[in-house]
């Protein structure tokens, strides 16, 4: 299959890993996971959608019904890491019930209207772009453990969506039994940005 199919092929569904691996290579289907698996699912944004949610920090989402977190942490997170900050915020008055959006939820805040970043930036200051943010959604791939390991993103630069590597359930799992990454698996997982939300 040629080049120019292959790229046809990215936009019009997310290709399989195994397809990559077939096509590029095992080495390069991991390395073109972040690249060329993007594709452009957004959703508009109209006039009065947002509203100041019920605390300070927050923002009512009037078509969805779902409150977001107004301002992002100013550090990266690895998704076990930001699977467990949004269990544990506590803002706007809402001390539970706070967590890491799916891709499908996530993928609401884009505005096609809009890049760098692609959001209404009246209710969401000062979003960074510089990175892709994690969502709860998980992809099919799992390690020789059996545990899924690759999770779904959103990228709020142009609004694109992809999937990087996040060692979820063996992570925590390790964590969980008191014993420790390996160097090498610790640089393999991805620090992303985080968004919360809240389903009142």
């Amino acid at each position: 299959m040629s080049a120019w199919v292959r790229m046809r092929l990215f936009r019009e569904r997310l290709p399989r890993l195994d397809e990559l691996a077939a096509w590029f290579g095992a080495t390069w289907a991991i390395a073109l996971v972040g690249l060329v698996s993007a594709r452009p699912v957004r959703a508009s944004a109209p006039v009065n959608r947002y509203a100041p949610g019920a605390g300070s920090g927050t923002v009512m989402d009037t078509k969805t019904g779902l409150t977001w977190q107004a301002q992002v942490p100013s550090t990266k997170a690895t998704w076990p890491n930001a699977y467990e900050y949004c269990q544990s915020l506590s803002l706007g008055g809402l001390s539970s019930g706070w967590r890491l959006p799916s891709v499908e939820e996530l993928l609401t805040l884009i505005d096609e209207t809009r890049w760098e970043p692609a959001i209404d930036l009246t209710y969401f200051p000062n979003t960074p772009f510089d990175a892709e943010y994690w969502t709860s959604s998980q992809t099919f791939h799992r390690d020789s453990n059996g545990n899924l390991d690759f999770g779904w993103t959103v990228d709020f630069e142009v609004g694109l969506t992809s999937f990087y590597y996040t060692a979820a359930q063996s992570y925590m799992q390790d964590v969980a039994a008191g014993s420790s990454l390996t160097a090498q698996q610790l640089q393999q997982i991805q620090k992303l940005r985080v968004r919360c939300v809240h389903s009142l």
